[in-house]
């Protein structure tokens, strides 16, 4: 009987230095991942979404590629007074052959443009264009002509500025 005592002690005091060493382990683990500096960000490449700027003004062309309920034999194109409202906005002033217009739009990181041009004498006379922004620095693309008190005018035209 004193022997399996003994053994029984002998055994317990085994499991209990054991079981001290795995708590010493864990407290030292913990003590370690407190006190190590967070790691530092990686710095991530940054995106190519920068907007693109506008210049001041361009002048160009339109031609008119299909007309229904009116005639315009194309013409001249001005863009003027170019001014960024937020980031990707802006607006402009615009001559289209011998009208006048009021237009706002955005430009994305794509280089595609849009906007939205009302007549400053027919404010119901109203051109909705979309393009682009070339390499070069040119802009072109389409404009829609419409008149919101006449369901039979509707006017489509390419035009390119620089």
């Amino acid at each position: 009987m004193k022997k399996w005592i003994s053994l029984n002690v002998t055994l317990l005091a085994a499991l209990i230095g054991a079981a001290a060493l795995i708590i010493a382990a864990i407290i030292t683990a913990i003590a370690t991942i407190q006190h190590q500096q967070p790691p530092l960000p990686t710095q991530q490449p940054s995106p190519s979404s920068a907007i693109y700027h506008l210049n001041n003004s361009y002048v160009g062309s339109y031609t008119v590629t299909t007309i229904r309920g009116g005639s315009d034999p194309g013409g001249s194109i001005s863009l003027y007074s170019i001014a960024e409202v937020d980031q990707g906005g802006f607006t402009l002033g615009m001559t289209m052959g011998d009208k006048q217009y009021t237009c706002q739009g955005t430009v994305g990181a794509n280089r595609h443009i849009a906007m939205t041009c009302i007549n400053t004498v027919n404010i119901h006379l109203l051109q909705t264009m979309s393009g682009s922004i070339f390499q070069d620095g040119h802009l072109g693309g389409t404009a829609t002509s419409t008149d919101t008190t006449d369901t039979n005018f509707d006017e489509t035209s390419n035009w390119s500025v620089q």
